[in-house]
């Protein structure tokens, strides 16, 4: 891509002599008339910020502008148009990343850092050098409270993300300490767990616990934890239909040991949310842990076409579940609601299946190890190449 030419008519020409004229009368009045090259500003402030992925900017634009269609960009920061290539749509995910919520890309963006901080020492990194906790942080406080309330990476609770941790790791306790819960320190970190419920299908090693935390309903999903569960694992990696499902006239695919271990526990599931009174209009929370949070995915989604009120999920380890029709039809469905899925980059689990044939979901939280060191909302696209780059190194 070449820059803008005078003299041609083209749409996005005429949008950077529109942005270059509005420059001009912000100058005229006195107002800030311009972000360095490979910055903008971001809906709701004034602050210039990176350009995220699949957006440019020269020196002198007040807003970075985004890739002609068919194009797409991976890096952070770009300063010219030449930085968008063509892609094919269907391997680089181009639409899913398009879709991605702005305002939480903005965030997922000034989240970032600075690319000579990989050679400074561990021992001497400068704060500037620390993965974003703070900056995101900073970056929500400054947007105008209508957008933060909308803006999904400003909504992310590491409290909450504990919380969830704890009852991911109590459903790896036998029905007996469940039902009492009496199940050690995890138990005693959410003494407010009432109506406890537990689901078990032996034949694919699948574990679902059901109850109330707080007075709200959650659900919550087991890892692999037998030999049935590790063969639904490595079944998984053949996708199969997912029936009511299908985006842009495309049918959705899953990992077929995903499905059948989801199926073989939806009914009896639903069956325990309706003998506490977790009906469809209550709120409900969904959570789980590796081969868990594939099935807490694929429950988010079917709960949802059947008219449960998903309130917010967090799960941790996730592999891909489905393809990208499936990734497109579940941002339809859940679109800016918290869906968070909390990733290592040490963790193997969160890179497979390959992501030729399938696609992440939800808005990915990216911890490079210890907690201690911070971690990164990621952009809401699912394969965010910032948060990818960073965990494969």
């Amino acid at each position: 891509g070449s820059p803008p030419q005078l003299g041609q008519c083209s749409p996005s020409n005429f949008l950077a002599m529109a942005r270059l004229a509005a420059a001009l009368l912000a100058a005229a009045l006195g107002a800030a008339t311009s972000c360095p090259a490979g910055e903008g500003q971001a809906p709701g402030t004034t602050t210039c910020l990176r350009c995220m992925p699949g957006y440019w900017s020269p020196a002198g634009y007040l807003e970075c502008i985004q890739c002609r269609p068919g194009t797409w960009s991976d890096a952070v920061g770009a300063t010219s148009e030449d930085a968008c290539e063509e892609v094919d749509q269907g391997t680089h995910h181009y639409e899913l990343r398009q879709a991605a919520d702005v305002s939480t890309r903005a965030v997922a963006t000034s989240s970032g850092v600075p690319g000579w901080c990989r050679f400074v020492p561990q021992a001497l990194l400068p704060s500037r050098c620390r993965l974003g906790t703070e900056r995101h942080d900073e970056r929500c406080s400054e947007l105008e409270p209508e957008v933060r309330n909308r803006t999904v990476a400003c909504l992310y609770s590491e409290r909450e993300a504990v919380d969830f941790v704890h009852l991911s790791s109590a459903t790896f306790c036998d029905e007996a300490a469940l039902e009492a819960w009496d199940c050690g320190r995890v138990c005693e970190a959410l003494p407010r767990m009432t109506d406890l419920r537990h689901v078990y299908a032996p034949e694919v090693g699948a574990h679902a616990l059901v109850g109330r935390l707080r007075g709200r309903c959650v659900l919550a999903f087991q890892g692999t934890s037998s030999l049935q569960g590790w063969a639904q694992d490595l079944k998984s990696v053949h996708l199969t239909h997912w029936e009511g499902c299908e985006a842009d006239g495309q049918a959705c695919h899953v990992g077929l040991g995903f499905k059948e271990g989801y199926k073989a526990v939806a009914r009896d599931i639903r069956k325990r949310l309706d003998e506490i009174g977790c009906d469809k209009p209550s709120p409900l929370d969904v959570t789980g842990h590796s081969m868990g949070a594939a099935l807490a995915t694929l429950a988010l989604f079917d709960l949802h076409r059947l008219g449960y009120n998903l309130a917010r999920s967090y799960t941790f380890g996730s592999p891909r579940v489905g393809d990208a029709a499936f990734a497109r039809a579940f941002r339809g469905a859940f679109g800016g609601a918290p869906v968070f899925r909390v990733a290592r980059g040490d963790d193997p689990y969160v890179f497979v299946p390959t992501e030729e044939l399938f696609h992440h979901v939800g808005t990915e939280v990216y911890y490079p190890g210890p907690t201690t060191r911070g971690h990164r909302i990621c952009d809401g696209s699912g394969e965010d190449p910032a948060c990818a780059v960073k965990a494969t190194g």
